[in-house]
């Protein structure tokens, strides 16, 4: 628990005690005194604050940016209806969960508002009364994660360039310099946050401004499933304190951490049906080092030799430090594979379908074909629209 407040203030002891004392303070003002003494779950959050997360205002996307960071994104109207701390309580644990993952420990973490005219009078209304400004301050100096970035997105129009002005006030001064302002079109914003890294094509934001909401039932259900198996060591935890003979299944669960992973680390390899790992920069990085052994794969041709080659693949990525992660689309969760012969049978598959890759590459056609040359031969200013477009080089 501690070494997340040395990571957040770059290992400056002084700074990170007066973080772990402020943190301490904030947690016990919004959620009461059981927050001092064990991590929180999400059913210590009230009605408000649950119904905040589970309509979408703010999510904590299952992907990372391309440093590993985790990302907070806000977006539609940021609930005007809600009040502050509802909102600063389902803010917290979101943020309370980022600070779990030990890469966004390291590195920090992203945030991503969608700035609207909506968010901007709540947040002028909080400034009125004095406590915009105090809570946004508490609540950075206080968590146990560092802030590295805060991206606002917003249209290129007249009154969104005075709003970006009222933005900037939203943040406290020594937060100010961290802060970039993505204006123009959904597209133009998009290419803009992928310049940062971001994975923009799992922000919760439909064109028109809707928000979705699929990945926060999904990311509700994972952590109410983590909770109940805290909840179970902890019951282990007391009747091993109480002198209590457990079973050897409880015995068993209560060494073990819990099996799903909800947002798969960058050097993760996984197994996921329909191509939705694709793009992921894990499987990216093992296609790479398939391509790389390829060329020895023709040069393998009993069995134990081809035996050795997937085992050679196997060992190198564990020596580059890969894991491998299959879905569990029941659960909705990643589970990391421990077997070798799982492991074995979906790095063949892998090997399979990119030596089939590579065939298939090399039967293109590649000779380029065009009917220009021939435009004027039968009388005709334009040039024949035929069929060889469909066999020019991919």
């Amino acid at each position: 628990f501690r070494i997340k407040f040395l990571r957040a203030e770059r290992y400056d002891a002084a700074k990170a005690a007066v973080r772990l004392c402020k943190c301490l303070h904030c947690l016990q003002k919004w959620y009461g005194d059981f927050a001092l003494v064990r991590p929180l779950y999400l059913t210590d959050l009230e009605e408000q604050s649950l119904k905040f997360l589970k309509e979408g205002y703010s999510q904590l996307l299952p992907t990372r940016d391309r440093s590993g960071r985790r990302v907070i994104v806000q977006v539609g109207s940021f609930g005007p209806e809600y009040e502050e701390m509802a909102k600063i309580r389902a803010m917290t644990y979101l943020a309370l969960v980022a600070s779990q993952d030990e890469t966004t420990q390291r590195k920090g973490l992203i945030i991503i508002t969608w700035v609207n005219i909506g968010i901007m009078n709540a947040h002028m209304k909080n400034r009125r009364n004095g406590r915009s400004l105090n809570n946004m301050k508490d609540w950075l100096d206080s968590l146990p994660v560092r802030f590295s970035g805060f991206h606002g997105c917003m249209p290129n129009e007249p009154i969104y360039n005075i709003l970006k002005a009222l933005y900037l006030t939203f943040f406290p001064r020594e937060h100010r310099p961290k802060i970039r302002v993505h204006s123009g079109t959904n597209v133009e914003i998009e290419y803009s946050l992928r310049q940062f890294g971001i994975p923009v094509d799992d922000i919760p934001r439909t064109p028109s401004g809707s928000v979705k909401t699929k990945n926060a039932v999904r990311f509700l259900k994972i952590r109410t499933a983590m909770d109940n198996y805290r909840k179970q060591q902890e019951c282990a935890l007391k009747a091993l304190n109480n002198g209590s003979q457990l079973d050897p299944a409880k015995l068993a669960m209560y060494n073990r951490p819990f099996p799903g992973i909800e947002c798969p680390d960058l050097h993760c390899v996984l197994f996921r049906k329909s191509g939705v790992a694709w793009d992921h920069p894990g499987n990216v990085e093992f296609r790479s080092l398939i391509q790389e052994r390829e060329a020895d794969r023709s040069k393998q041709k009993t069995l134990m030799q081809k035996d050795a080659y997937l085992h050679g693949i196997i060992q190198e990525a564990y020596q580059r430090g890969f894991r491998f992660l299959l879905f569990d689309s029941s659960n909705n969760w990643y589970t990391e594979i421990l077997d070798y012969e799982t492991v074995r049978k979906h790095v063949f598959q892998a090997v399979r379908d990119q030596t089939r890759r590579s065939r298939a590459r090399k039967n293109l056609q590649t000779t380029k074909s065009s009917t220009r040359d021939f435009a004027a031969v039968d009388g005709s200013k334009r040039p024949h629209g035929s069929m060889c477009g469909f066999f020019t080089a991919m």
